[in-house]
């Protein structure tokens, strides 16, 4: 039978979820064979049983990955959801990753694309349905600083 516990007792030691795949040697408990894809339904569970795991162990801060599906019922959990208009987010990605216009384009449409793709493994077709959220704050109306005093007041209530 499959196991994903050396993975998820070495990303628990780590904290740190999003090297699930990006780091080397993670690929063994993720590929279903040697053609070198991932299978979607034990990346899924991977990711269940990992965010569930931190989540459990508290005080961490979980970005992205479906954690809005994943702890929706877990009593400890805030989900907050940052939006901005389209040409704020390119010149934050400019001007936070050193990017070209073209390239920050680029890299919103392109994690726009594995965000939709990922959230429809989960059933679901739409992030950003704001009851899925306790808090939505709109990035093109507030500063960085703003938005992460309304959040943490949030969790300290």
């Amino acid at each position: 039978m499959y196991s994903n516990q050396p993975l998820i007792d070495e990303l628990k030691s780590n904290r740190m979820p999003f090297v699930l795949v990006a780091k080397p040697g993670n690929h063994k408990f993720l590929f279903n064979d040697s053609r070198g894809y991932i299978d979607e339904q034990i990346y899924i569970n991977t990711l269940y049983e990992i965010i569930g795991d931190l989540a459990e162990e508290g005080n961490c801060v979980i970005v992205g990955r479906g954690g809005q599906y994943i702890l929706r019922d877990h009593a400890s959990a805030f989900h907050v959801l940052l939006v901005a208009e389209h040409e704020d987010r390119v010149k934050f990605m400019m001007e936070h990753y050193n990017l070209t216009e073209e390239r920050a384009e680029k890299t919103i449409r392109v994690h726009g694309k594995r965000r939709r793709n990922l959230y429809r493994k989960f059933g679901k077709e739409s992030y950003d349905e704001p009851d899925l959220y306790h808090l939505v704050l709109n990035m093109s109306k507030l500063s960085m600083e703003k938005a992460t005093d309304i959040t943490c007041n949030l969790i300290k209530t």
